[in-house]
């Protein structure tokens, strides 16, 4: 295989054939150059003794300001009319109690629903009920180790997470952004919440390196508006990392043969296997079609993150769409390798 990948670069050029294509996630900005060397040294570095951060998340930022019709307000959607409220968990959480609401936070929910496929104790261990009515979500430090990889700080981040969701007053039973009532569970929208308040524990460089990596260099958006930019393939490797306690990396996907003669189709579909039969997720992310360009196969949507959840006995990639529906059917690796950005995000085993 080839070498983790470097940060990306983006605003996807005209196609190209596979092996000359140097894209990244459709939200993604060029990086290159002097502007690659200072993200690399702004993640943060191991403290010499291990901490634990505390803080409170109450109502994060959450109206995308480009959004037509943003949530009106925060409320209590976990709040059942018969007056219990949605349990954290209905049973072991699966990727399918993970489910895409209206925030733009598709690779946040794809990196959520692939951990619960693959470590399921990942998500218990993280997310706790407390007596008071509040929730006690704890993160892994994270931190940048080079093109691509992230790895665990030793440190622990206790976020105490209110349940107030954002809501629109016409449906104030239904979370606006990750769904409880069609999962019957309250872990994901809590989680994506906790997600959206990690930024109140970020230090001056890691929000600076946010605005540079974004391109906003006078816009830091905090909390849920942070999340609807989107979310790029080396913060997929930090969320892992944050959610797991286990180093990830992206990796470039490959465009020839390796040094044992395995062709580049060989070698993902290998690698994935392993990956997959080692409880790794994989997080990908699709292309972004230029506006004459067709759009993508097999109900694929561009710009748009995914999770691979199989590769089957004909060589063909199963991919699962975080709005839990209208996932794609099966993809050859050519559609694959056309369609999907030319790189790929998992976990080392454990």
């Amino acid at each position: 295989m080839d070498a983790p990948s470097p940060l990306e670069v983006t605003d996807i050029p005209p196609p190209v054939e596979p092996e000359e294509a140097v894209a990244a996630p459709s939200d993604e900005i060029p990086l290159q150059g002097p502007r690659l060397d200072r993200i690399k040294g702004m993640f943060g570095e191991k403290s010499d003794q291990v901490r634990e951060i505390s803080d409170f998340v109450d109502k994060p930022d959450f109206q995308v300001p480009e959004k037509m019709f943003p949530p009106d307000r925060y409320g209590t959607p976990l709040d059942r009319p018969d007056g219990t409220r949605t349990p954290l968990f209905d049973g072991t959480p699966t990727r399918e109690q993970t489910r895409q609401g209206e925030l733009g936070d598709c690779g946040v929910i794809a990196t959520l629903g692939a951990v619960a496929g693959h470590g399921p104790q990942d998500i218990t261990n993280a997310v706790r009920e407390s007596e008071d009515g509040t929730y006690e979500v704890r993160f892994h430090g994270a931190k940048s180790a080079g093109f691509g990889r992230y790895e665990p700080t030793g440190d622990m981040i206790k976020l105490t997470v209110t349940p107030d969701l954002p809501v629109h007053s016409a449906l104030p039973d239904r979370p606006a952004f990750a769904d409880s009532v069609t999962t019957g569970a309250a872990w994901a929208p809590i989680m994506e919440k906790a997600v959206a308040g990690l930024d109140q524990t970020w230090t001056e460089e890691r929000a600076a390196s946010w605005k540079l990596t974004h391109n906003r260099p006078d816009d830091l958006r905090t909390g849920y508006v942070r999340l609807g930019v989107g979310t790029k393939s080396h913060e997929h490797a930090e969320l892992l990392v944050q959610l797991t306690g286990v180093p990830a990396e992206t990796w470039d996907l490959p465009t020839g043969y390796d040094y044992t003669g395995r062709s580049a189709k060989r070698q993902v579909l290998d690698h994935f296997r392993e990956k997959l039969a080692d409880n790794c997720p994989i997080v990908v992310g699709t292309r972004k079609p230029g506006v004459e360009e067709p759009p993508l196969p097999k109900d694929l949507s561009g710009g748009h993150a995914y999770e691979v959840t199989e590769v089957d006995d004909k060589g063909r990639i199963h991919l699962r769409n975080p709005h839990n529906k209208d996932h794609p059917e099966p993809l050859t690796f050519e559609e694959f390798r056309t369609s999907l950005l030319p790189f790929y995000t998992t976990l080392e085993p454990k």
